[in-house]
């Protein structure tokens, strides 16, 4: 139980991650910046 409760908070992390790196993606291109990669 404990493997599989931690597998799934790290995918949910990971899901999380995903979803904050397309949005700094969507605005970096609508910006311009592209600053926020470093």
């Amino acid at each position: 139980m404990e493997l599989s409760y931690q597998q799934e908070i790290e995918d949910l992390i990971n899901d999380i991650e995903n979803i904050v790196n397309n949005i700094i993606a969507m605005l970096s291109i609508h910006y311009n910046l592209d600053i926020i990669f470093e």
